[in-house]
């Protein structure tokens, strides 16, 4: 039996929960002392390891062997950001599956299905059993029949899969499994098992709208319009000390839509701190007692783990609204939210650690070579598939014009998503076909400030192949949005898809996964390099309202340049110094100071 292999026998100090972790020069001295295995394959596999190696960046011992750690390295990672081919990629992980599972640190799956299970599968249409193959595996070894299947399986299985099983992402595996588990039980009348219970998310805390009283739901309306500002207060009718007549510009609506839902979720964390529900007739019974929002926030901070989170913060942000624009709570009581609000709040000086990861990944000089190169590679992919594949060929180029539009204009995605032909693309001479200029007026963006953008010839060439070859192949005429969306001619595509999109085609072609969002840290990046301290200019081409946000975001990128500009500095004064330093050790003259060739005298010029 494999069991019994002398590479799991010599490995047995090292399954999951001992210590210390499989290394990969551990395990290369495993493979290479296992002489039953055949020469080829025992070659195969220490190429392997070793090719993990010189991906991890590593050395050999401290590179883990571990199914979380390769997923980490590996297995979640494309092609391009390990430097590998698919196919060569794709056999690297089968290669390390296969020595795991000889180390004893992982199973091969190959646990044949119980009757029981046999029987239940095979009375499933073919699609209904995607999903439950690994599921019916796990029990069947464990002999659970599918009628003892229940919240606890699935629980040992998430920790099955977590811990034995080399997949990229075992929360989708687990996902995937439930949810063909409930289509099972809901489309087989014959299906042995039992429908489970929806899984706890982080915020079930949060209720329904239509759960909170009908006075709550209708003020959380008019605060809508409040902030859209279609209503009108008397500056006179405030309460003493009480200065804010309300917000300063009115909002967007998706701004708003996401007030309110703050402000539903400050509900919910009052009625989860101990309030009955039916006390929560208006927004103002949010804050009033006060007392009211403090426990809502030290629920939150509690539930984070006592630490602020994201979660805490707009909540803050939407008592702090309700406190001053709609309760109009004296100066005590908005003094002692704020400070509450200091507690759960997430104070983040410069970017995200993962957005710094994401930046430095991507200005490798490989790499931030193959993104600016990207949108040429896509667009030369596009025409060649034009013909035989016409949907890649369209997918394709808009994602290098996608690309493209970030590199160049680095416009929120959301201003990206809804450019439009009619408003914000202009071609200011009616005899030429070359977009100029993209516009987008003040009421369209965040920060209330207009966008007057030039765009470059090579842009507009490739804006205008994108419209003329490629933008008709996605039918769906009459739309006037740039990127069309797939299914509604009136609608653009959506910022999930646009997201995926983009993130696919760094990740294959450039070997980083950027996101829309990030493309506008890397141009700060990128200048910042270039011109270190000019944030001025980067607040301008970001659309910033303030250097301020520029500043708090971005201080301390243009680190590097900086340091190699005093690192110039250096060197240049040790040169000069050393030219010095040669011309003052050399030897006196020891006889009468010869004369200037000037004919003029040693002291040199008199009355200069």
């Amino acid at each position: 039996m494999r069991d019994r292999h002398p590479l799991a026998a010599a490995s047995q100090t090292l399954t999951p929960g001992s210590a210390p972790p499989l290394t990969a020069a551990a395990a290369s001295a495993l493979i290479a002392g296992c002489t039953d295995l055949p020469e080829q394959q025992r070659r195969d596999l220490l190429s392997a390891i070793n090719s993990l190696v010189r991906i991890a960046r590593l050395p050999p011992d401290l590179v883990r062997m571990t199914p979380a750690a390769l997923r980490a390295t590996l297995l979640r990672r494309s092609a391009a950001e390990c430097g590998l081919a698919h196919g060569s990629k794709a056999n690297i992980e089968s290669l390390l599956r296969r020595v795991l599972v000889l180390a004893g640190l992982a199973d091969a799956e190959t646990v044949p299905l119980a009757d029981r299970w046999v029987a239940a599968l095979d009375g499933l249409a073919g699609k209904a059993r995607y999903g439950l193959f690994r599921l019916a595996r796990f029990c069947s070894a464990r002999q659970i029949a599918p009628a003892a299947v229940d919240a606890d399986t699935f629980t040992a299985f998430r920790q099955y899969v977590e811990e034995r099983v080399l997949v990229a992402n075992p929360r989708e595996v687990l996902k995937t499994a439930r949810r063909a588990w409930n289509r099972a039980c809901d489309a087989s009348p014959a299906w042995p098992g039992r429908k489970l219970a929806r899984r706890q998310r982080a915020h079930d805390y949060i209720l329904p709208l239509t759960a909170f009283p009908a006075g709550f739901q209708a003020d959380l309306a008019a605060l809508g319009d409040r902030l859209a500002g279609t209503t009108f207060d008397d500056p006179f009718d405030l309460p003493d000390g009480m200065v804010d007549l309300g917000p300063p510009r009115p909002l967007k609506p998706s701004s708003i839509a996401l007030r309110q839902d703050h402000c539903r979720w400050a509900a919910s964390a009052v009625v989860a701190s101990g309030v009955a529900i039916a006390e929560i007739t208006s927004l103002a019974s949010l804050v009033t007692p006060v007392r009211r929002a403090g426990d809502a926030l030290r629920f939150l901070f509690q539930r984070a783990g006592d630490k602020p989170s994201p979660a805490g913060m707009h909540v803050a942000e939407a008592l702090m609204i309700v406190a001053k624009y709609v309760a109009r709570l004296p100066a005590g009581d908005i003094k002692r939210l704020q400070a509450w609000s200091k507690t759960v709040r997430l104070q983040q000086q410069g970017l995200s650690p993962k957005n710094a990861r994401t930046m430095r990944e991507a200005l490798d000089p490989p790499r931030d070579e193959a993104l600016r190169g990207l949108p040429d590679a896509l667009l030369k992919a596009a025409v060649a598939l034009r013909d035989s594949q016409p949907q890649r060929a369209a997918a394709l180029a808009m994602r290098a014009v996608g690309v493209a539009l970030l590199t160049r204009v680095p416009l929120r995605p959301a201003n990206v998503l809804t450019l439009r032909f009619d408003r914000h693309l202009h071609r200011p001479d009616p005899q030429r076909d070359r977009i100029a200029a993209i516009y987008i007026p003040a009421e369209e963006t965040k920060t209330g400030r207009s966008i007057d953008a030039a765009v470059s010839a090579e842009l507009s060439i490739l804006l205008n192949t994108w419209i003329r070859d490629f933008r008709p192949l996605i039918d769906q005429p009459g739309c006037p949005y740039l990127l069309p969306g797939g299914v509604r001619a009136d609608k653009p595509i959506t910022p999930q898809a646009f997201r995926d999109a983009i993130k696919d085609a760094t990740r294959e072609h450039a070997g980083v996964g950027l996101s829309p969002h990030q493309f506008r840290h890397l141009a700060a990046h990128r200048y910042l390099q270039e011109n270190p301290g000019h944030y001025e200019t980067v607040r301008q081409f970001l659309g910033h309202a303030t250097t301020e946000t520029a500043l708090r975001y971005y201080a301390g990128t243009d680190q590097a340049a900086a340091l190699q500009r005093l690192d110039e500095v250096v060197t240049r004064g040790r040169r000069t110094t050393g030219r010095n330093k040669r011309t003052r050790c050399a030897p006196a003259a020891t006889g009468p100071r010869s004369r200037p060739r000037d004919g003029g005298s040693g002291g040199g010029r008199r009355g200069a």
